[in-house]
């Protein structure tokens, strides 16, 4: 099994290997992973977690192959699970109502969006100029989030405390505000996508 935080991530990425391979096959399309639910990136980041034995930017070979014959080229980025974040960021995670986490789920509401995810989104666009975004991972992690600053916006809107149960008051109300949460993420992300490449296309996985 493959492990990155020992293994040579990017060693066997050759750029004329890699472009060889993908001419038996003329993609429409070329997607490669920048981040997937693990937390470690393909390429170097300053922003998130580069693998300890990164040899070759994974990204640079894809995206220049895409450019030098053509295709377009899609950068996947796990946008919903991190589990660097959910080891380093734990406030950033989702919350259950006991206090303990849920399995590599970001909080939106947490200042996730503009520390990292944000950033990051935007130091791939800067570097490898994708023609879209994959986002994956962000769907199904939707879930009543009991951090500070879920509980605390849930207690200004409707002046009472997050219910911790479908009995308690208010439960509708609060499933409601985290549905609200992510709505409002992912036309943030878009927009500030849209904002710096209006062509650049963006799907989000499920949503």
């Amino acid at each position: 099994p493959i492990s990155v935080e020992t293994d040579e991530v990017g060693k066997e990425a050759d750029p004329e290997e890699t472009a060889r391979l993908i001419a038996l096959s003329m993609p429409d399309v070329i997607q490669i992973h920048a981040k997937g639910n693990p937390g470690w990136t393909s390429y170097p980041t300053k922003i998130g977690h580069t693998p300890p034995k990164l040899v070759r930017d994974e990204m640079e070979v894809w995206s220049g192959v895409a450019r030098k014959h053509g295709y377009a080229f899609s950068a996947y980025y796990n946008i919903g699970r991190d589990g660097e974040i959910m080891k380093r960021r734990p406030e950033w995670n989702r919350q259950k109502a006991d206090g303990s986490l849920y399995e590599r789920a970001l909080c939106y509401h947490s200042g996730v969006a503009e520390a990292y995810l944000w950033p990051m989104v935007e130091e791939i666009m800067d570097r490898y100029r994708p023609n879209g975004f994959w986002f994956d991972g962000s769907c199904f992690t939707v879930a009543v989030c009991y951090c500070p600053r879920c509980k605390e916006r849930f207690r200004r809107e409707k002046n009472m405390d997050a219910p911790r149960s479908p009995e308690e008051p208010g439960w509708a109300d609060y499933k409601e505000m985290q549905r609200a949460i992510y709505r409002q993420f992912l036309h943030q992300t878009a927009g500030r996508i849209k904002s710096k490449d209006p062509d650049c296309l963006v799907c989000v996985n499920w949503a």
